[in-house]
């Protein structure tokens, strides 16, 4: 869901000097936007999240034990003055992992090409 935004993205945005048309121009239409009624400055904000099934929930009768659900999500929050250029902006991310049994509660997303580990015992 919503559009990722990177690091390397973020990158070519400068304080004082983008106006949000060019982030727009850059990165699609924001998730959200809104304006305050008591500075008149505007946020642009770009939502992603991605979740995914473990192969494991779909082996029959183990499946319940090591199977789950991982989720990312990133958040960016471009805020703009009165003047329309950037002020300023924030970024998060994280990482989600759901599972039941031995894997509750730890992320197992795979890399391409990075073998997968063990899940650790608790």
């Amino acid at each position: 869901m919503g559009r990722e935004i990177t690091e390397e993205q973020l990158a070519g945005f400068k304080k004082g000097e983008t106006t949000m048309d060019q982030v727009v121009a850059k990165l699609g239409s924001p998730t959200s936007s809104s304006v305050s009624s008591a500075t008149g400055q505007r946020t642009a904000s770009y939502m992603f999240a991605h979740a995914q099934a473990r192969p494991a929930s779909f082996i029959p009768f183990i499946g319940p034990l090591v199977g789950g659900t991982d989720s990312r999500s990133t958040w960016v929050v471009f805020i703009f003055g009165m003047d329309g250029k950037l002020l300023n902006y924030y970024a998060s991310q994280s990482q989600l992992g759901m599972g039941t049994g031995a894997a509750a509660g730890q992320y197992q997303q795979q890399t391409p090409g990075q073998p997968q580990e063990a899940p650790a015992k608790q």
